[in-house]
């Protein structure tokens, strides 16, 4: 891989993941650059640019953080102990019922679960994203059978127990026909609004007012504050689509986007230039997301350099079946 240069910010010396570089470049004083230093990842130089000298915190002042800190070790420890009594309970025979009515633990009871959290009737029961690890024991788990403890986040422990198996099958169209048909008719209301939106377009382009169009399909006119790029200044949110087409086109150019609501139309009327000395607080945040950004495609072309330098491959499914 080619050099680069790396811009890593203000840290101290427990922030730095390679000890060597950490600690030359603290030997350093400010404005000096170190000779070369060698790391599993390769040679370095690094440049100091400023030096913060370090400073005292009153306990008033840290006290509010000690609190949750301490506060949050605790409770680890408890769930730790929490934990391990139920694995006892659990070893010593007791089934799941009986090891959480002991140690007054939580019991939820599902009728049913699919992959995506949702019950029989189509009722999201667990989140398909928050929970997916609990589905994803569920459904490694043999009927009849307690799973192992398992985390959930970062301060909740679970396990569960597999009363049935409900193999999949085709349901009967009795018990889909209003599915069935209300979908039909939302893919209908789609269509006539999208060639509506046409029709208004096409209205638009011929030279009609927009106060006649929207008078023709029962449409509103809403003039918006000016927006940027990221839809920020909008009161109401448009279609990615629409606001990135209304920005590569001109000013008086009209743009075509739905949502799942909603056809639109707009048009742009105003452009109003950037001011970067302003707007420093968007300045500095675009700075931080292109460093990040940077900073992102720099350790993924370190990664696959690595990776090929070394040959190493990774089975993808099979960490994903065990993480």
């Amino acid at each position: 891989m080619a050099p680069a240069d790396a811009k890593i910010g203000t840290f101290d010396i427990d922030g730095v993941p390679l000890l060597s570089v950490g600690k030359a470049a603290f030997s350093l004083s400010e404005g000096a650059v170190s000779g070369p230093i060698k790391s599993d990842l390769g040679w370095h130089i690094v440049k100091v640019k400023k030096i913060i000298p370090p400073s005292t915190v009153s306990f008033a002042e840290a006290r509010s953080k000690l609190r949750q800190e301490i506060a949050g070790e605790k409770a680890l420890d408890l769930l730790y102990e929490m934990s391990n009594k139920l694995e006892d309970a659990l070893g010593g025979g007791a089934n799941l019922d009986e090891a959480a009515r002991r140690l007054n633990l939580p019991v939820t009871r599902l009728a049913a679960v699919s992959p995506s959290g949702l019950d029989k009737t189509d009722k999201q029961v667990l989140d398909g994203k928050k929970d997916q690890k609990i589905i994803k024991t569920a459904f490694e788990t043999p009927k009849g059978s307690e799973s192992t403890l398992g985390e959930a986040g970062e301060a909740d422990i679970f396990t569960l127990r597999v009363d049935d198996v409900i193999k999949p099958a085709l349901l009967p169209f009795g018990g889909i026909r209003k599915r069935v048909v209300d979908t039909w008719s939302r893919e209908q209301r789609i269509n006539a609004t999208r060639d509506l939106a046409k029709k208004a377009m096409d209205m638009v382009k011929a030279g009609r007012t927009w106060e006649d169009v929207a008078k023709a399909h029962n449409g509103l006119i809403e003039t918006s504050a000016p927006f940027t790029r990221a839809g920020q200044g909008l009161k109401k949110p448009l279609p990615a689509s629409i606001i990135s087409d209304l920005f590569k086109n001109a000013q008086g150019i009209t743009a075509q986007g739905s949502n799942a609501q909603a056809q639109f139309i707009a048009r742009v009327s105003k452009i109003v230039p950037a001011q970067p000395a302003a707007e420093k607080k968007g300045m500095d945040a675009l700075k931080r997301e292109l460093s990040q950004s940077i900073s992102n495609d720099l350790t993924t072309q370190l990664v696959m350099g690595l990776r090929l330098r070394h040959g190493v491959t990774l089975n993808r499914p099979a960490i994903d079946q065990v993480y």
